[in-house]
């Protein structure tokens, strides 16, 4: 089962602090190449005063003359250096296989995972399009070959790793804690959505948008992608939506004040947040509807209430 995961023998306390003091570690230490980016580009370019404080509201590289590219791989490689210590933790202090904090399967289960992505992009695809018929929203055509298809290039090799680790660790380790520690599924997807929404607290989408806006579109996608993970025994699909999503953002569409700032193909420059959050809703609905119709037979709707102290031994 799934949603005991690495739990299933029992909550061992200084396992957990052990694991999450590794990954805050990996996190800090994964922001060192940055930083060093940064501390070398303005030794070397020069940045004021001004550039920084404009940089600290927007988190726009740009603002400090950095290159997005060489911005991007500085980002993500935060993420893949956590990655890197949450697997050791997983493997060092709880003696356990990753693959349990991914799935409740023998094997991670890469159809599931392919159907995620590739429903999902199709699904963006379309409200894309209906958002731009519909509602009036403006988009500007910004191809430029040099730097579109080095981002397709960081954006292939990193953003795998970025999604992993917050799937991993939040809609898996913690999911799977809070829901031991509970006894109950519901409250554990209800519990790492809320760290989820704050973990993307520091975007810059909160500044632009609004934080309880955003807060409750990134809990909404927290709690629909938990559910997901629940019924279905595993992270497949949440993790291929997620990439999806991700990848659609870098590389076809993106906006003002998006944490993902790159080259896409198109920049949407009015964004109605309102009519963005509906949208996600809708989208989810449908692939419910269309993802049941595939693995409805096989989903385990029952785990999101069942009391999970029976099933935890020791």
């Amino acid at each position: 089962m799934f949603v005991t995961g690495i739990f299933r023998k029992g909550v061992q306390g200084a396992a957990v602090l052990a694991t999450v003091s590794a990954v805050v570690l990996g996190y800090f230490l994964g922001q060192l190449p940055l930083s060093a980016m940064l501390y070398w580009h303005c030794q070397r370019n020069g940045c004021s005063e001004e550039q920084w404080e404009q940089f600290r509201h927007s988190m726009d590289f740009a603002v400090l003359g950095l290159d997005i590219r060489y911005a991007l791989v500085g980002v993500l490689l935060v993420f893949v250096i956590a990655l890197m210590f949450f697997h050791a933790a997983v493997r060092r202090f709880h003696r356990a296989e990753f693959r349990v904090v991914l799935t409740g399967a023998e094997r991670f289960r890469w159809g599931r995972f392919a159907f995620g992505f590739g429903l999902w992009i199709v699904l963006a695809g379309i409200g894309e399009l209906l958002t731009y018929f519909f509602t009036g929203q403006s988009y500007q055509w910004q191809y430029d070959p040099a730097s579109f298809w080095s981002v397709v290039v960081i954006a292939l090799s990193l953003l795998p790793m970025q999604v992993l680790f917050e799937e991993a660790f939040v809609r898996g380790y913690l999911l799977q804690w809070f829901s031991v520690v509970s006894g109950y599924a519901w409250l554990g997807v209800l519990l790492s959505s809320m760290v989820f929404a704050g973990l993307h607290g520091m975007n810059p989408e909160v500044g632009q948008f609004g934080v309880w806006t955003m807060m409750a579109y990134y809990f909404t996608v927290g709690v629909f992608l938990a559910v997901l993970a629940v019924i279905d025994d595993g992270l497949e699909q949440a993790i291929g939506i997620h990439l999806a999503t991700n990848v659609f953002g870098a590389l076809f569409v993106s906006y003002e004040g998006s944490a993902l700032k790159t080259p896409a193909l198109w920049k949407l420059t009015n964004v109605d947040i309102a009519s963005m959050y509906m949208g996600f809703v809708l989208l989810a609905f449908v692939y419910l509807v269309v993802s049941g119709w595939f693995f409805g037979s096989q989903w385990k709707w029952v785990h999101l209430f069942l009391p999970l102290r029976r099933f935890i031994r020791g």
